[in-house]
């Protein structure tokens, strides 16, 4: 009985240390696409700015 806790323990961390993991993964995944896409405007920005030039 006495080794059987620690497993209990072991697996719980483990599957707690899993699922912080999961909500890190999916709380960057919305930031990382946020970010891609502002940088996408503003490269749209910068070479219609660039491109509308009449020298």
């Amino acid at each position: 009985m006495g080794e059987v806790r620690p497993k209990i323990i072991a697996g719980a961390l483990v599957s707690a240390g899993l699922a912080s993991a999961s909500l890190a993964a999916g709380a960057a995944a919305p930031v990382t696409s946020g970010v891609l896409a502002v940088s996408a405007v503003l490269v749209m920005i910068t070479t219609r700015r660039s491109g509308s030039r009449r020298d």
